[in-house]
């Protein structure tokens, strides 16, 4: 199902290639079938036309955490909070954590 969503997100997309709504669905659908790199992109598009969103940044550090990018996993999560995203700050301080304990 999500394969046929995200062919339908691109389509949507070619036609309307600002509408930020787009690239988050299309991002959230590539992160369902675990396209994390695929999914980023999506992301990345989508906070050039939308700063201030913190879902875009919290989704874009969930991706780069499943690809083992914990630097960069932290610095989303931190703009979501900033952005007033709670969710992200637990990300955050799980995060932290469990990198204390490892390292």
């Amino acid at each position: 199902m999500s394969s046929n969503l995200i062919l339908e997100f691109s389509k949507q997309i070619d036609i309307n290639p600002n509408d930020v709504s787009l690239y988050y669905s299309r991002g959230s659908e590539k992160m369902k079938i675990k396209d994390y790199a695929g999914a980023i992109e999506d992301y990345n598009r989508a906070i050039e036309f939308d700063v201030v969103d913190a879902e875009l940044y919290y989704n874009r550090g969930n991706c780069k955490y499943f690809l083992g990018d914990n630097d960069g996993a932290n610095l989303d999560w931190r703009k979501a909070n900033e952005l007033g995203l709670a969710e992200a700050y637990r990300n955050l301080k799980g995060n932290f954590a469990y990198k204390t304990k490892q390292g």
